[in-house]
């Protein structure tokens, strides 16, 4: 029963500071900048959480079983044995803490550039063995999409944080016009990988789906609403078939 306390504790107090933290890094719509990606709180909140409430979790049963350990030493008073596992629960916590803290401070910083016209889902795909490294443009990483809607490089993972990215179009004299954020839906990232006869890959990547005519508040926050997975599928056994020459089946 004391366990199952413990971690009704380390619960609520994960879901008190992720709450707080989600609130204190809300940028209301009229004070954000062009061209960048902001979370809205739920998002922030379920963010934070998948991240910080496992960490709270663990920290809460280290402690318990800390304090069982201590708790046989006869020679510690109660004060003493409470207070080295809380000290050591709250270290792990400060530990996850500062953690988020490095990784929500990043950035990821990336171009598209996008065929002129282009609507519907965009992918770019790390880790593709044999494709080409991401070029740089200043802090930028650039990703060329190409007409069938994504990109492949052989670097190795992307860059996470705030989505900085910036989205333009690009005509056949290689032009350039900026795409409004509020015509992108973002997707996030994942990962998915494959066994073949002499290799095991895995490939990250991230996404978003691009509109020309239905921009605006709702579209970037919720999408069109399509299920992605048939694309994504359909992309991922072109890309082994294309570079590991594996039938994905």
């Amino acid at each position: 029963m004391r366990l199952l306390t413990v971690l009704l504790i380390s619960f609520v107090v994960s879901v008190i500071i992720t709450a707080t933290f989600s609130i204190i890094h809300y940028t209301p719509l009229s004070q954000r900048d062009p061209n960048t990606y902001y979370f809205s709180f739920f998002e922030s909140f379920i963010f934070t959480s998948l991240f910080f409430v496992p960490f709270c979790l663990i920290a809460g049963i280290v402690s318990f079983f800390i304090y069982l350990m201590v708790e046989k030493v006869q020679r510690l008073s109660p004060f003493v044995k409470k207070a080295v596992s809380l000290v050591i629960g709250v270290g792990i916590t400060l530990l996850a803490f500062f953690i988020y803290i490095s990784v929500s401070n990043s950035e990821t910083n990336d171009i598209y550039l996008i065929p002129e016209g282009y609507e519907g889902e965009v992918y770019a795909f790390y880790n593709v063995r044999g494709a080409p490294k991401v070029e740089k443009e200043g802090k930028y990483s650039l990703h060329p999409i190409n007409e069938e809607g994504y990109f492949v490089t052989s670097t190795n993972d992307l860059d996470y944080g705030t989505v900085t990215d910036q989205y333009y179009y690009v005509d056949d004299q290689g032009n350039r016009t900026p795409i409004e954020n509020s015509c992108v839906n973002v997707f996030g990232t994942g990962s998915f990988s494959n066994h073949g006869e002499d290799h095991v890959t895995s490939i990250s990547y991230t996404g978003f789906e691009l509109t020309k005519s239905h921009c605006g508040e709702e579209f970037m926050l919720n999408g069109d609403g399509r299920d992605h997975h048939s694309t994504l599928e359909r992309l991922s056994k072109l890309i082994f078939k294309e570079y590991y020459d594996f039938d994905w089946h």
